[in-house]
């Protein structure tokens, strides 16, 4: 008696299955990428001020938020509030800046995805 090879491939349930995985994957992807588009822009904003303001060294901290407020405008950045995410500290010729936020994007109901931003940027003369 001889047995015939038998084949094997993916069923039309293990199709359905991995097709629904990778589409939940790809909806996850265009949900959060946004967030990360933003916190890059808003990273190299803050990070080049010391080159965009010529006073930047004799600024005070609202006028360091007020210039981040209207770049971030300029580049469409909504979702960062720089009143509530950045500390500045300044002296002795050196401004340290800290921006830590977090950010929830729903993804279905009531199941979220949070992400943590924390940056730390100094600056001396």
């Amino acid at each position: 008696m001889t047995y015939t090879q038998r084949q094997s491939g993916m069923t039309l349930i293990t199709t359905l299955v991995m097709l629904s995985f990778v589409v939940f994957l790809a909806y996850l992807a265009i949900m959060i990428a946004p967030v990360f588009i933003d916190d890059y822009q808003a990273q190299k904003i803050v990070s080049n001020l010391d080159e965009k303001e010529s006073e930047f060294f004799s600024m005070s901290k609202g006028d360091i938020i007020d210039s981040v407020e209207r770049r971030f405008s300029i580049s469409s950045i909504y979702n960062i509030q720089p009143d509530e995410v950045l500390k500045i500290k300044t002296g002795g010729g050196k401004v340290k800046i800290k921006m830590h936020y977090n950010r929830e994007v729903p993804v279905a109901a009531n199941v979220f995805v949070l992400m943590k931003f924390q940056h730390d940027f100094e600056y001396s003369k």
